[in-house]
């Protein structure tokens, strides 16, 4: 039971804007970077900037970009 309450509070909401201006809100434990990659629906993003909530306003937001293919 222990394990499961720990589990739980690492997670946490952070939200993930495309650069078509949608948004996502996802529950992770992930800590991003400039320049991580991640896929999602078969495509690949990199992400562009992290900002942390007093930034962001709210909760920590991860700016994506798309992956240049040359």
């Amino acid at each position: 039971m222990h394990d499961q309450v720990q589990e739980r509070l690492s997670l946490r909401t952070i939200v993930i804007r495309y650069p078509d201006g949608d948004k996502q809100y996802w529950l992770t434990e992930e800590i991003f970077s400039p320049g991580d990659e991640l896929r999602r629906n078969g495509q690949t993003w990199i992400v562009d900037d992290v900002l942390g909530p007093r930034r962001s306003g709210g909760y920590p937001t991860v700016t994506l970009r798309e992956r240049d293919e040359s």
